[in-house]
């Protein structure tokens, strides 16, 4: 379904191999969220894509790990505002 409808609005992208429902609870319990149906069955159909040049939709993996690092630099929450409510995907 999304891997159509990424094609029709624009060729060029790149489909990473599908993700796992285990990487995506983790993600969900490490950042104390549910994730959005439609992320979450996008990342079952392919876990991320990458546009010409840059990319489209994080991984799992990434989306977990970039999540963490906003919510913890004390930077960020010093120059912007706390990231614990904000769910970064790309």
């Amino acid at each position: 379904m999304w891997k159509e409808l990424v094609d029709k609005l624009g060729k060029g992208c790149q489909f990473l191999p599908p993700g796992n429902q285990e990487i995506i609870k983790q993600t969900e319990k490490q950042l104390s969220i549910k994730m959005p149906d439609d992320l979450r069955g996008l990342l079952l159909e392919t876990n991320g894509i990458w546009g010409p040049g840059t990319g489209l939709i994080w991984t799992a993996e990434r989306i977990l790990s970039d999540n963490i690092s906003f919510r913890t630099q004390p930077d960020f929450r010093e120059l912007y505002m706390p990231f614990d409510n904000l769910l970064f995907f790309w």
